[in-house]
């Protein structure tokens, strides 16, 4: 009998199958669990994938916000969807706030199998002088300057020339610009000026030789006329800050500044044709004078003429020509052409100069995830 009772025969079997069965548990416990990780990690992935896309969404609309600030308000009362298609997914997006304080973009990405991440970015106005005119020339196109002499200010500090194309710059001596104060092909988007549209109708000016006239308020002209020996004074002692509305200015005569600041914008043209000075010599600044042009227009500058201030003309066109004529300050422009001996003399502007009247130069701010 206790043969039989320690009869053991087939024991190990039966561990064999139980250690085979506790392994096959296990084995498929870290399946699970691996398919889990690689389901995680394609999740994510999917989710980084549309964090990106939703990013990208932002900052193509912030080029638009940039670009066409005037637009931005009917965005943001409308409510428009602005949507994108890039490739790996599809990203749709709003604008909000209001242009004078934040305005947000909120964009919502999602991939082609239906991740979907949400980013926004707070931007704001930034029309401070030092923020826009960071350049002694800007030009939107390429440069070619021949015989051109750029001066630093009175620090010594040289301004750079930044264009959108190519930069060639050679002094009269023909050594060219160094190297290190070019930037070719580094465009910038600027936003289109916003030309006051309410001030006073104040008709046209003409001035004679001898004759001296003081325009101290804001308001709008059809013409400003300045013959040979005429002088124009825009005096902003009493407004402090001076709009002045022109559509067409020509001026063989001289042009002062005094008082405070005043912007002086160009609906058509501004011809200065002979020697002369605009906010130009002894106890001039240039921060006392800021050119607006519109859209299309043109400045010409010529025969030994001076110009003390800066010019923003992202659409127009400034041509300085024929033999001594110099700005000091700087230049931004769609097309600048620069000939014969002209002088370009960087001054870094006042951080004071506020141009949020004019040019609704937005930032980025803040990128978040809501």
């Amino acid at each position: 009998m206790a043969k039989y009772l320690r009869n053991d025969r087939g024991a190990a079997l039966v561990t064999v199958i139980v250690v085979m069965v506790v392994m096959s548990i296990l084995g498929l416990a870290l399946l699970n669990v691996s398919l889990a990780e690689a389901k995680h990690a394609i999740r994510q992935e999917q989710l980084s994938q549309a964090h990106y896309i939703a990013q990208a969404g932002v900052d193509a609309v912030a080029v638009f916000v940039r670009a066409f600030p005037s637009q931005v308000t009917a965005k943001i009362t409308s409510g428009e969807v602005i949507t994108g298609n890039l490739g790996i997914g599809t990203f749709s997006a709003v604008i909000t706030g209001d242009i004078f304080s934040t305005v947000r973009i909120t964009a919502t990405g999602t991939t082609s199998t239906g991740a979907s991440s949400v980013v926004y970015l707070d931007m704001q106005i930034d029309a401070s002088g030092t923020n826009i005119f960071n350049n002694v020339v800007y030009s939107g196109t390429n440069v070619n300057f021949h015989q051109v002499t750029i001066l630093p200010d009175d620090d010594g500090t040289y301004g750079t020339v930044q264009a959108a194309g190519s930069i060639t710059i050679t002094n009269p001596s023909g050594t060219p610009y160094p190297e290190e104060l070019t930037k070719p092909y580094q465009k910038i988007v600027y936003p289109s000026p916003v030309i006051p549209s309410s001030l006073p109708a104040m008709g046209s000016i003409q001035i004679i030789n001898g004759q001296n006239v003081d325009i101290d308020s804001h308001g709008e002209y059809s013409l400003i006329d300045i013959k040979n020996g005429g002088t124009l004074t825009f005096d902003a002692s009493s407004v402090g800050v001076l709009h002045v509305v022109v559509n067409s200015l020509e001026s063989n005569g001289d042009i002062h500044v005094t008082g405070g600041h005043v912007f002086l914008y160009i609906r058509n043209n501004m011809d200065i044709t002979t020697s002369g000075g605009v906010n130009y010599g002894a106890g001039s600044d240039p921060n006392n004078l800021s050119v607006i042009m519109a859209d299309g227009s043109t400045a010409y500058i010529q025969a030994g003429h001076h110009f003390g201030g800066y010019f923003y003309a992202p659409n127009a066109s400034i041509t300085l020509n024929s033999g001594n004529v110099g700005i000091d300050g700087g230049v931004i422009g769609n097309i600048v052409a620069v000939n014969n001996n002209a002088v370009l003399k960087w001054n870094e502007p006042d951080g004071g100069v506020n141009f949020s009247d004019s040019v609704l130069l937005f930032e980025k701010r803040y990128y978040g995830n809501p």
